[in-house]
């Protein structure tokens, strides 16, 4: 049986017992922790699944380009003045270090927005396989690919339009 004195007693030590030590407080927290550590696990999942959309976006935004172009500019496989002016305009809106370039089946560049480089043989591993490959009369599917240019990580579109020339 408690007594008065026993029942002040252990009133005065709960009232002493400080906020933090109270179970409600720690299981307040334990919840928040909780919420703030799914909040951030759900954030970086949506960021990575956006950036995987956005990859794929622009992939196919430079397929449609690309294609455009091989079929639309390139069709008769001539050069001219007037189709380089169209070739200077094809970029990847939001990109602003998109830009279109043509190479010829033997490796040389027909245009590129870096005048020094038409006439000179293409720097693109990646093309290189592609005309590689015309060269012993292998056709590739158009495809866009990803490849490591100086230190940046570049998409290229391989194998698109009039592959005859």
């Amino acid at each position: 049986m408690l007594t008065n004195e026993s029942r002040q007693s252990k009133q005065k030590q709960g009232e002493e017992m400080s906020w933090v030590q109270s179970i409600r407080t720690k299981i307040i927290f334990m919840v928040f922790l909780c919420m703030v550590i799914l909040v951030a696990i759900s954030t970086m999942l949506s960021v990575n699944g956006m950036r995987g959309n956005y990859r794929n976006i622009t992939k196919n935004y430079m397929y449609d380009l690309a294609v455009y172009a091989g079929k639309g500019i390139l069709g008769d496989g001539q050069m001219n003045e007037t189709k380089f002016e169209m070739l200077e305009k094809i970029t990847v809106q939001g990109i602003d270090s998109s830009y279109a370039y043509v190479v010829s089946k033997d490796g040389t560049m027909l245009f590129h927005p870096t005048t020094d480089k038409i006439g000179k043989p293409v720097e693109n591993e990646v093309v290189k396989g592609v005309t590689d490959d015309l060269k012993t009369g292998k056709i590739p599917e158009p495809e866009v690919v990803e490849y490591e240019f100086k230190g940046s990580m570049k998409y290229a579109l391989r194998g698109a339009g009039d592959r005859t020339e």
